[in-house]
């Protein structure tokens, strides 16, 4: 799977931060840093699994911009489950009832993670408040609203 021109600009802009001394190599160690930068949160083992196989194959300990490209660029295109998002979501109800205030899910929806487009975001809106009960929503049922809604376009 390859990664779009803005994924790859994206890419491109963490790997300058951490080219510190401009010579167009980042150190593998530093691959854990590039990912988060980018908004991709790998688990300890899958780090050190991708740190371990870049050492194997780039023997200095430092590797190029394309180099980053064939080990991140595939995390890049990794979408979430509905589970997962629910899971995520799950941090923001207080009270672990499956609800959260309407106003905090169009908070999240519109500023985290993949940015919603003004029709994306009313249609959002407007469904949400169909839902709405009390000035709550029932994140999991709204969440695979938005999922089927994705995977029919």
């Amino acid at each position: 799977m390859s990664v779009s021109e803005q994924q790859k600009a994206e890419m491109l802009e963490a790997f300058s931060v951490f080219d510190r001394d401009g010579d167009g190599k980042i150190s593998t160690k530093q691959i854990g840093n590039v990912m988060r930068a980018l908004g991709l949160s790998p688990s300890e083992a899958d780090l050190s699994q991708l740190i371990t196989d870049a050492e194997k194959t780039y023997k200095d300990g430092n590797i190029n911009f394309d180099a980053l490209l064939k080990i991140v660029g595939p995390k890049m295109n990794t979408a979430m489950t509905e589970d997962q998002v629910i899971e995520a979501f799950r941090a923001f109800d207080k009270d672990g009832n499956g609800q959260i205030p309407a106003h905090e899910l169009r908070h999240y929806m519109a500023n985290i993670g993949e940015k919603l487009n003004e029709e994306e975001l009313e249609d959002l809106k407007r469904e949400m408040s169909q839902k709405e009960k009390n000035g709550l929503v029932n994140y999991p049922e709204m969440i695979r609203y938005m999922m089927e809604t994705i995977k029919s376009k």
